[in-house]
């Protein structure tokens, strides 16, 4: 917790988050292990259904999806990659968002509408809810948007 908070006080925000999930990736390899690989195969395909920001499948659709019983599913991925499905997808959805608000000058409500949110309002507060700061917020503090030097 102690990086995190002198992270938020330097522009080291960005390679920090990367560093948190190449961390997280390392601890969920051996409880990947544990599963078959026609399972690991299944989780991993699944991942890319609940990544795909233009097709955005609920969990039980991408569970009826790779034949699994929905709980089954439910109990398997949260083995291989530590989140429940819908936690997993969310999660996606905000770093897609945190890095067109860090890299890109868009608005918020485009932001939002581009990660699949209903509008601006359920982006907002899918996000606070994440990082606990508004994407507005995340933007003033960590953005190098206000150079010049990233596309509109």
């Amino acid at each position: 917790m102690k990086y995190f908070e002198a992270a938020q006080k330097t522009s080291l925000l960005p390679l920090y988050f990367l560093i948190q999930n190449f961390a997280t990736e390392i601890y969920f390899l051996d409880k990947r292990r544990s599963l078959s690989k026609r399972n690991q195969q299944h989780m991993e395909l699944a991942s890319r259904y609940l990544c795909d920001i233009s097709h955005l499948h609920t969990p039980a659709e991408v569970a009826q999806m790779v034949n699994i019983p929905y709980e089954n599913f439910r109990k398997k991925f949260k083995t291989y990659y530590g989140l429940s499905p819908a936690a997993f997808q969310m999660r996606f959805r905000i770093n897609y968002a945190k890095k067109y608000l860090l890299e890109t000058r868009k608005k918020i409500n485009e932001i939002g509408e581009l990660c699949g949110f209903a509008d601006a309002f359920c982006f907002s507060k899918a996000f606070k809810k994440q990082c606990g700061i508004s994407p507005q917020e995340f933007r003033k503090l960590y953005s190098f948007a206000n150079t010049g030097f990233l596309p509109e």
